[in-house]
């Protein structure tokens, strides 16, 4: 049976039309991969400091687990629960919550709690003989004064690397001259983030990684890459240094907004301002100030898919405090979470990417700011 000529163009044409096809759910599938209905709610921890009316230092200070579900909107609390640090110290006493059981305290014996599935890690230990312990979702590590690296897992045999300085061959540059900023543990592989910190607003600041490999305990290092000096003051001295590694992407404030540092090719992304987001939800409101310097965005922490960001503003008429939340994903803001408190309580307004009004929710045992979970916990800088 002969083939007619046009049959031959018409198949060509339909093979083609089906690559498209193919190509551009491909390509659909790929962009909505970071839509907001795709990603884990963030654990928030929601608490109330009561002050002393004795005694204005001392007050106890409850936290509660709670949740943002970024794609509805949603924001609750387990008032089931709860946790509780007294004494002049009690909202710093508190350093960091995974999400889970574990709570990273400074000094437990300020801290109590009737649950029984509360996991108190006292840290207070790990950094008076100069130590820097970092604790991960099923893994500890310690960095020693001797630049020794001990690596512990559930369930496996402790791996330590001894003399991770000496595999560092950067000239004019040692293990002295560098700070831990975060760590991220990836199935065997262990990567470390230094900063090589020169002063603020200034060149020569660098950041630099080691990968440790925990099978055969070979060390590698990144090339050092500089700091623009006009993102050196966010990272390095914004009011809550933290930086967590999401997809192998380092984020940090930059003071007037959010980027990151993609450790394998060196380079910088900066989020678009977030101010000018903020204008269409609150068009009275500006940054807050402290003694005419406005305040620095802060990185708060990360579920491990979404790193959660805050900026704080006041309305200029009422003077109405907003401390607002970010929940980011690369280049995107996935969603918004404003809290606000009053002397009727407080509540905390959230908002889709589209910047559409998704929930009202009041709290009215809430009237501090709520903390995010840090799935790995912060180091002191």
């Amino acid at each position: 049976m002969r083939i007619k000529k046009y049959v031959l163009p018409i198949v060509a044409i339909v093979v083609i039309a089906g690559i498209i096809a193919a190509v551009f759910f491909w390509k659909q599938e790929k962009d909505t991969s970071i839509n907001a209905n795709e990603v884990e709610p963030v654990n928030l921890l929601l608490s109330s400091d009561e002050v002393d009316s004795q005694n204005e230092l001392e007050g106890v200070y409850t936290s509660w687990r709670g949740i943002w579900d970024v794609y509805t909107g949603d924001v609750a609390v387990d008032e089931g629960n709860e946790i509780v640090t007294t004494g002049p110290d009690r909202q710093m006493n508190l350093l960091a919550w995974d999400g889970g059981e574990k709570y990273i305290v400074w000094d437990e014996s300020c801290v109590s709690t009737e649950e029984d599935n509360i996991d108190l890690v006292n840290c207070k230990p790990f950094y008076l003989d100069g130590t820097r312990t970092i604790w991960g979702p099923g893994y500890q590590v310690k960095l020693t004064n001797d630049y020794h690296c001990i690596v512990t897992r559930e369930g496996e045999k402790d791996v330590t690397f001894t003399n991770i300085d000496k595999s560092l061959s950067i000239s004019n540059l040692t293990m002295k001259d560098l700070e831990i900023l975060v760590c991220d543990l990836v199935d065997n592989q262990l990567t470390l983030v230094y900063a090589h910190f020169v002063g603020s607003h200034v060149e020569g600041n660098l950041l630099l990684a080691a990968t440790l490999n925990l099978d055969t305990q070979v060390i590698s290092w990144t090339d050092p890459v500089e700091v623009l000096s006009e993102d050196s003051g966010g990272m390095f001295f914004s009011t809550f240094p933290y930086y967590p590694i999401v997809d192998g992407k380092m984020y940090f404030s930059t003071w007037e907004s959010f980027a990151y540092f993609d450790i394998e090719n060196g380079t910088y992304t900066h989020l678009d301002s977030v101010d000018e987001m903020i204008k269409t939800i609150l068009p009275d409101a500006e940054r807050t100030a402290f003694f005419g310097e406005t305040l620095s965005s802060d990185v708060m922490g990360s579920n491990g898919e979404l790193v959660i960001g805050l900026v704080s503003y006041k309305e200029k008429e009422t003077n109405m405090a907003h401390d607002v939340y970010f929940a980011i994903q690369g280049k995107q803001i996935l969603g918004i979470a404003d809290w606000c408190n009053s002397d009727d309580g407080s509540m905390i307004i959230t908002y889709d990417k589209n910047l559409q009004q998704l929930k009202q929710v009041s709290l009215p045992k809430v009237n501090v700011a709520p903390k995010p979970q840090t799935l790995v916990s912060p180091i002191p800088f």
